[in-house]
């Protein structure tokens, strides 16, 4: 699964969401979601604007995470 890695990304950046919504040009709504939520995924145009604002890559904002297999008893 894919999951977003934005609370590490605005913590290792040393801001509050705040700044970071602000920097980028998102709604308080989204970034606190995308902060609060590492399942939630940005939409395309949430993306570019957050890696224009902080000239990152996609990378920096999300992974892959491998599931682990569900075992029947």
């Amino acid at each position: 699964m894919v999951i977003n890695t934005i609370k590490q990304f605005v913590d290792s950046l040393g801001i509050t969401r705040y700044q970071f919504y602000k920097r980028a040009g998102i709604s308080k709504t989204t970034a606190y979601a995308l902060y609060e939520n590492h399942e939630r995924i940005p939409d395309t145009e949430t993306i570019e604007r957050i890696c224009a604002a902080f000239d990152c890559q996609i990378g920096d904002l999300m992974k892959y995470v491998r599931e682990q297999p569900r075992q029947c008893h």
